[in-house]
């Protein structure tokens, strides 16, 4: 997932320039929706709905990708895997094409997260843990 948010967030940031409308909504594109307040969940769903933004189209990416967690079958991964591949390449987004290429070159490990739900977050969390000890000591 942080593959794709990077990807949304890079295709915000080149969209940007061009549309005043993306500048300062980071946070509502990166943010699940159940963590939105009304306000916000108003302002995504008007930027969603101006349907020439590439940021919307990476955002909806973003949605269906994360719909691959929820399933706990090994060959529906994959297959769901697959077309989010296949939609990431055929998007014509940098970022979007880019994780797509990630995915195939990483995809044994994406399918050994359906057999063991297991991620590095933990290892990821050990590693901020030492990197604060190792400054505190100086």
């Amino acid at each position: 997932m942080k593959l794709v948010n990077d990807a949304v967030d890079a295709v915000r940031k080149g969209e940007a320039h061009s549309q005043s409308c993306l500048r300062k909504t980071r946070w509502l594109w990166l943010k699940n929706k159940c963590k939105l307040r009304e306000q916000q969940r108003g302002k995504l769903r008007d930027l969603v709905e101006n349907q020439h933004l590439k940021t919307a189209q990476a955002y909806q990416f973003r949605l269906t990708f994360q719909e691959i967690f929820t399933v706990r079958n090994r060959h529906q991964g994959a297959t769901l895997l697959k077309v989010r591949r296949e939609n990431a390449k055929a998007s014509g987004l940098p970022p979007l094409v880019k994780v797509a290429y990630t995915i195939m070159n990483h995809w044994d490990g994406f399918l050994r997260w359906f057999d063991s739900h297991i991620t590095n977050g933990i290892l990821e969390g050990f590693n901020l843990l030492q990197s604060a000890k190792s400054k505190a000591r100086g």
